[in-house]
């Protein structure tokens, strides 16, 4: 009996885990800036920039904000 309760506890287990696994981003509007910018993104004293010289990162394009010292990220 015990080992059956722990055979179901762990494929519950397993099929909890690949459901938090589960890629998202299709449910995110415009989750990349490489075709549409930043369309449906509220941006606030962000810019698009480009750069290929980071090589862990997938795309070309990325958001940045540069402050001076003192001021904050708004």
């Amino acid at each position: 009996m015990k080992s059956r309760v722990a055979l179901v506890l762990l494929l519950m287990f397993i099929s909890l885990t690949a459901q938090a696994q589960e890629d998202k981003t299709n449910l995110i509007q415009n989750p990349s800036f490489e075709t549409n910018g930043t369309t449906g993104w509220t941006v606030n004293n962000m810019q698009t920039q480009s750069n290929t010289v980071f090589s862990r990162k997938a795309g070309t394009y990325y958001l940045e904000s540069w402050v001076g010292i003192g001021q904050q990220i708004g």
